[in-house]
């Protein structure tokens, strides 16, 4: 079941009519120990790494993937996301000196508030003015 339909609602069902199911989380506090872990094959003969994590109160089943695959893509991503923003601070800056370049405040602030606005995430510039 995909994270966005996996209401409380939903999963209370599942379990009134003991249907075994899984979801999908995309929790941002994984808790991942490689140590604890198992490599298996995929189909596609690359290697994952998975946790069997049991809750306290023994009735769900938490699994733990790890993919070097997708860690390579998701910093490929970040690196991308960094490198793209780390230069315009300093495009609007040299602006202030050109002839045509943005020199209202009211404009300079507006592509500040951008920067900022696509700035999310971990690579996010958290100053700019």
């Amino acid at each position: 079941m995909d994270a966005g339909i996996a209401t409380e609602a939903n999963i209370a069902w599942l379990k009134e009519q003991k249907y075994r199911y899984l979801v999908v989380s995309r929790e941002r506090g994984r808790k991942f120990d490689p140590g604890l872990a198992v490599s298996t094959l995929t189909a596609s003969k690359r290697t994952v790494r998975l946790q069997h994590v049991l809750s306290e109160d023994g009735t769900e089943v938490r699994l733990y993937c790890h993919s070097e695959g997708r860690e390579t893509k998701e910093i490929a991503i970040s690196a991308r996301f960094a490198t793209k923003l780390r230069g315009r601070p300093a495009k609007l800056a040299a602006g202030l000196s050109k002839p045509r370049g943005q020199k209202k405040l009211a404009d300079i602030q507006q592509r500040i508030g951008r920067l900022k606005e696509k700035s999310r995430g971990p690579a996010s510039i958290t100053r700019l003015s």
